[in-house]
């Protein structure tokens, strides 16, 4: 179940996000070290949910399931790529 998610408006949300909150950016992933993040809404505590192949994603209640997990790919130059587990 691969979705990919090509939004720059999101990219800059969740790094906004990231970096008010942790005060680092996330880290995005590579062959060697693949690190997974849960994108959670702060109100209502729903989570981007993938539930099948080239589906449109959806919210629901966070879980934590593989759905709902998400890698962060690529480079400045290249841009982002969201995909979930």
């Amino acid at each position: 179940m691969k979705h990919r998610i090509l939004a720059f408006s999101l990219l800059v949300s969740l790094f906004s996000f990231f970096t008010a909150w942790a005060q680092t950016f996330p880290t995005v992933s590579t062959s060697d070290n693949v690190v997974y993040y849960m994108i959670r809404f702060m109100n209502g505590g729903n989570a981007f949910t993938a539930t099948t192949n080239n589906a449109q994603i959806s919210t629901s209640a966070a879980t934590a399931a593989d759905g709902q997990l998400w890698r962060i790919e690529g480079n400045d130059s290249e841009g982002y790529t969201f995909t979930n587990k």
